[in-house]
């Protein structure tokens, strides 16, 4: 795949955590919170809109987790259960069990004085994602909630590697240079979701998924319309294989999302 070293700002393309909500900061969109009891997702910027309580603040802000304490649940979300978020609960058990591609797409999350086996040394409390990378191999990012640390490991690499941390820096990582030119912008429409849930994008529909070979690694970026009802439907990457690119998702969304995919 081409690489031509230039560096690009793509802004804020996926989810930020932030720790526990303060008045005095400025939150922007996919800033992630945690505040009596709840977790929140900002849908915009706010400074001193408190999630949960302030005027209206369901216009800046997303429940996601309301796991019941110091928080009183109200409205309609149509697409969560309260006490669950789109991910299911760890108590204990073993974090290798889910290093497998049968959950790619899942999310997961065990509260604090969790017994859970084979987590990054240290770690408590955390949520964590499951996904497939483009060779085919298991790939767990896992955020330590009491921290604000990210850590990574798939199932040719099994050790925990942090790459970041609460300063913002990246420890084993280049940031800023873009690692490919090939963007691909493209729409699934409601109707192509079929119903074990999964929407398939093929290079017949779009010429430039031809650059996407078993060596390649895809990403997304979704267009900023689009954002709630990804979240809302859980919509990820789940597959990949050379000229095809499979998502999946807990609800089929009920509009079309558009949005960018990334080869390199």
């Amino acid at each position: 795949m081409p690489r031509n070293g230039q560096t690009q700002v793509l802004g804020i393309v996926s989810i930020v955590p932030m720790g526990e909500w303060e008045p005095t900061i400025t939150y922007q969109k996919l800033n992630y919170v945690r505040h009596g009891g709840a977790n929140y997702l900002a849908k915009g910027s706010s400074i001193n809109v408190e999630p949960g309580e302030a005027e209206n603040w369901e216009d800046l802000w997303m429940l996601t987790i309301y796991d019941g304490s110091n928080v009183t649940p109200y409205g309609t979300y149509p697409y969560m259960t309260v006490g669950t978020l789109l991910a299911s609960e760890l108590s204990e058990g073993s974090l290798n069990d889910y290093l497998v591609v049968d959950y790619s797409g899942k999310s997961f999350y065990a509260a604090a004085g969790n017994i859970v086996a084979d987590k990054p040394d240290g770690v408590d409390a955390f949520s964590m994602t499951v996904s497939m990378a483009g060779d085919g191999t298991a790939m767990q990012v896992l955020w330590e909630t009491d921290n604000n640390n990210l850590f990574v490991r798939d199932s040719a690499q099994t050790q925990w590697v942090q790459f970041a941390r609460v300063d913002g820096a990246y420890p084993n990582m280049t940031v800023g240079t873009a690692l490919s030119q090939i963007k691909v912008p493209f729409t699934i429409a409601s109707s192509q979701w079929t119903d074990d849930l999964t929407a398939i994008l093929s290079s017949e529909q779009y010429p430039l998924l031809s650059n996407l070979q078993s060596g390649s690694f895809a990403t997304v970026i979704f267009d900023e319309d689009s954002a709630i009802p990804v979240i809302q439907s859980n919509v990820a990457i789940s597959s990949q294989a050379v000229g095809n690119i499979t998502f999946s998702c807990t609800d089929k969304p009920a509009e079309a999302l558009s949005g960018t995919i990334i080869i390199s």
